[in-house]
């Protein structure tokens, strides 16, 4: 018998009572572009394969690279800065601080020692949501 990860997996599940849905399990495999790997497969379904994925807020890509996430971010914060920005002649400076601080704010910082090595111009993109908010 050939021990494959998913075999182990499978015998523990078997063992412990536990219930894997491979229907609803993504493999994300980091790779050089063209390299092969093997299709894995558990109870003998193949699982599907995804660039990407989402995992505790932070979304992980094939590439290692943090594009993906800061352009998350970037579409998230500019929705709610949208959102702001219509309330601003209505409410003091110092309400709108505090919904940018409250709003806005978190989204930025989650995270960001994790993908403080992103690119310059991934970086640039952050950077430019601050000034954004700043004017």
């Amino acid at each position: 018998m050939i021990c494959t990860p998913c075999s182990i997996l499978s015998n523990w599940s078997n063992l412990w009572n536990v219930n894997f849905n491979p229907a609803k399990t993504k493999v994300l495999t980091i790779f050089k572009p063209h390299s092969s790997h093997p299709v894995l497969t558990f109870n003998n379904i193949n699982v599907s394969e995804t660039d990407s994925y989402k995992y505790l807020g932070l979304i992980f890509h094939r590439t290692l690279s943090w594009h993906h996430h800061i352009l998350s971010i970037k579409q998230k914060t500019t929705l709610r800065l949208n959102r702001i920005k219509q309330l601003s002649h209505l409410v003091p400076r110092k309400v709108f601080y505090a919904l940018y601080v409250s709003c806005v704010l978190p989204i930025l910082d989650y995270g960001n020692v994790i993908f403080a090595n992103c690119s310059t111009s991934d970086s640039s993109l952050l950077e430019n949501i601050h000034t954004k908010a700043a004017n």
